[in-house]
């Protein structure tokens, strides 16, 4: 059975950006992405947890799409260029 991310929660798609298989990790990093409310306030939560390193790259990423569009919501991506995690 495939998984529906169109009708997952978003906290739930957020504990999926750090899942072992990155094909379900671009899943949901899209998914949020296109969440672009409560898609982009859980990705502004996530790019500053410190527990898997994988669900901020992949929020970061998220963030990015978002703002490709509106280049605002970048915003919370500056003060991670001074981030310790490389």
């Amino acid at each position: 059975m495939t998984h529906n991310y169109k009708e997952d929660d978003t906290d739930n798609l957020i504990k999926l950006l750090s899942y072992e298989d990155m094909r379900i990790r671009l899943k949901a990093q899209f998914e949020l992405a296109n969440r672009t409310f409560w898609g982009y306030r859980a990705l502004e939560k996530a790019i500053v947890e410190e527990e898997n390193q994988f669900a901020r790259i992949h929020a970061i990423w998220a963030i990015g799409q978002i703002a490709a569009n509106n280049p605002s919501k970048a915003d919370p991506l500056v003060p991670l260029l001074s981030d310790g995690d490389p």
